[in-house]
């Protein structure tokens, strides 16, 4: 008697191991998405040979809104700026925040807020929604000292290396410091193209203009005839300088390096066009009575849709996008998966292969309610056994 007892009591300790282990090895799911509703905070920090400089003002734009995937969509207010927010490396987003703060001051567009640097050299930023955003600093000048901050983007809120989101940023910004000279200076720019196979247009010439603290000082004309540069000379160095395209040609978009008084604009060609195949492919031997009449395929760019269309036998189960601007990043996915079947997406340079597998499930998510429910009676069951079997004993 007692032997049959200690089996019901190891066979329900087994029970409860294996119902434990099954919650175990459940799938864990992706870190959830940013708070659309939590502001972020950003601190920046100026200081120059490791000592704090007070009264440096910078000012902050909203250059892009955060899409609930994580991309970004240029605003209204930077939309005619023909800038291209797919950089490759840290040395493009670089030149993307000076070309940004070059249009700025060309447009005179006011900035979201303006702080100023105390004793400790810190600004703070508050009430900051998800976006992009363009931080940049005027120049400082005191008893003869003069620092000129580099603009920079940054992006908020952030994920940290545990991919959790991170809504307080601190960053140090970088910049250059010199004494104050009587020497007059010298500012060259550099026009450069980047459209070859493009088969794009370039004008005869094009305009820049020389802008002294925000306001059009000078302007030049760049064309083959002076190899696309121009140079100015014997300018006062304590001002803030720029060089910006007036105007820049259609199908283009502008990044400018800077290096000291040298400026580089170069053009690029953002009308690289592509194209996208998509094919339906059945695999459902001896159950094409399963398959649905129609299909519902989605075109993404870069994680937002771009288009919709119908697959069906009708059109062969798959479909031609063309004259798609290969900047962004397109991708496709069916809508809804028909019931019984799985899908999986195959991607062959231009080609996409969306693959319907039918396998009957007789249901087609996880219960998750039942699990602790069966725990918690599995270790009653068990605590239960064990106590009987003292008993009887």
């Amino acid at each position: 008697m007692n032997k049959n007892k200690r089996s019901k009591s190891f066979l329900a300790v087994i029970a409860a191991f294996l119902i434990a282990l099954a919650m175990l090895r459940m799938p864990a799911y992706a870190a959830s998405r940013f708070d659309p509703e939590h502001d972020s905070a950003l601190t920046v920090e100026c200081s120059y040979n490791f000592s704090p400089l007070e009264g440096v003002s910078f000012d902050i734009h909203r250059v892009a809104d955060m899409t609930a995937q994580g991309g970004f969509v240029i605003t209204d207010t930077f939309a005619d700026c023909s800038i291209d927010l797919h950089q490759q490396d840290s040395a493009g987003w670089r030149m993307l925040a000076e070309t940004i703060c070059a249009f700025i001051q060309l447009y005179q567009i006011p900035p979201l807020s303006t702080v100023s640097t105390d004793q400790d050299g810190m600004a703070l930023f508050e009430g900051l929604s998800p976006a992009m955003y363009l931080v940049c600093g005027e120049q400082f000048v005191s008893n003869g000292f003069i620092y000129t901050p580099e603009p920079f983007l940054i992006s908020l809120p952030q994920q940290d290396e545990n991919n959790e989101w991170c809504y307080e940023i601190g960053v140090s910004c970088k910049g250059e410091g010199c004494e104050e000279s009587p020497d007059p200076i010298d500012i060259s720019v550099l026009k450069l193209w980047e459209d070859q196979g493009t088969g794009a247009i370039r004008p005869a010439s094009i305009t820049v203009l020389l802008l002294c603290d925000g306001v059009i000082f000078d302007s030049a004309v760049l064309s083959e005839e002076n190899g696309w540069y121009h140079i100015w000379r014997d300018l006062e160095a304590a001002h803030d300088w720029r060089v910006i395209e007036q105007n820049v040609p259609e199908g283009y978009s502008l990044l400018i390096s800077r290096e000291g008084w040298v400026f580089v604009l170069t053009n690029t060609c953002s009308q690289r066009l592509t194209e996208l195949f998509v094919q339906k492919v059945w695999d459902d031997a001896g159950n094409e009575h399963q398959r649905p009449v129609r299909v519902t395929v989605q075109l993404l760019r870069d994680g937002e849709v771009y288009d919709t269309v119908t697959l069906s036998e009708a059109t062969g189960w798959s479909y031609h996008w063309v004259d798609l601007d290969d900047s962004y990043i397109w991708t496709v996915r069916e809508q809804n998966v028909p019931p019984g079947y799985t899908v999986t997406v195959t991607e062959q340079g231009v080609y996409y292969y969306i693959v319907n597998t039918y396998k009957p499930i007789p249901q087609t998510g996880q219960l998750w309610w039942p699990i602790p429910v069966l725990i918690c009676f599995g270790f009653i069951f068990l605590i239960w056994a064990v106590l009987k079997g003292k008993g009887s004993e």
